[in-house]
């Protein structure tokens, strides 16, 4: 087996992976949105303002934080502190962004999926609408060339009568 082969197959293998963990959480969503309840309606909006609440009060937290080592220790001392690779601010503040930004990508991300489905539901039905009308035209239609070869069988009926 080849090196690219392998990396296909380790590829192929994470891709598997991810699905078996992805599809049933959008099932849940799907589910979600079309309950008649009001409360998984609301849990991405609940959800993204409660992400986005930590994340101010964390923003909150380390300005604080901040503020009191640059009046202590100055502000080199207090922005290298801050600044080092094993600073808890640093960790709080990346861990917060990250949660709140996966929230507002997944409440505009859902909520987009969820227009786009309502316009092709819409569409559908306007679809149907169309095929609908279509069929009463046909049949209007079939009738009238059903009247009219009625109405050409009478005039022919009587013209053979006449001669007769």
């Amino acid at each position: 087996m080849s090196y690219v082969d392998k990396i296909v197959d380790g590829v192929t293998d994470i891709t598997d992976d991810v699905t078996k963990i992805v599809d049933p959480r959008t099932e849940r969503l799907r589910i979600d949105t079309t309950s008649p309840f009001k409360l998984p309606h609301l849990i991405r909006p609940i959800s993204t303002m409660y992400s986005g609440v930590i994340w101010g009060i964390s923003i909150i937290w380390a300005l604080i934080i901040a503020s009191v080592l640059i009046s202590k220790v100055g502000i080199e001392a207090a922005s290298s502190q801050i600044m080092s690779s094993d600073s808890i601010i640093m960790y709080i503040l990346a861990a917060t962004t990250a949660n709140y930004g996966t929230h507002i990508g997944f409440y505009f991300r859902s909520r987009g999926n969820e227009k786009i489905n309502a316009k092709k539901a819409y569409a559908a039905i306007e679809i149907e609408r169309h095929k609908a009308k279509v069929a009463i035209k046909r049949e209007e239609m079939d009738l009238y060339i059903d009247k009219k070869e009625a109405r050409q069988e009478r005039k022919n009926k009587k013209r053979n009568d006449r001669r007769n």
